[in-house]
């Protein structure tokens, strides 16, 4: 299972990273649009991903484990 570790939003052009589970899960549950992210998948390596291309996994944010739904 792919273990969400960081969110990168862009408001008004700038880079903001998001790390606080609770943050992520909220912003996971219902995306508006794409968003750029890290995990760390079976092996533990290390990925760079879209929320796009997880859509319908189920991933690991913190403690919780949610689906990535259609956006």
């Amino acid at each position: 299972m792919k273990e969400i570790v960081r969110l990168y939003l862009y408001p008004n052009g700038k880079e903001t990273c998001i790390k606080e589970p609770q943050e992520m899960v909220r912003l996971l549950s219902d995306p508006q649009e794409e968003i750029d992210l890290d995990y760390h998948d079976a092996r533990g390596f290390a990925k760079v991903a879209t929320s796009k291309d997880l859509i319908g996994q189920t991933v690991k944010v913190g403690e919780v484990e949610i689906e990535i739904p259609e956006h």
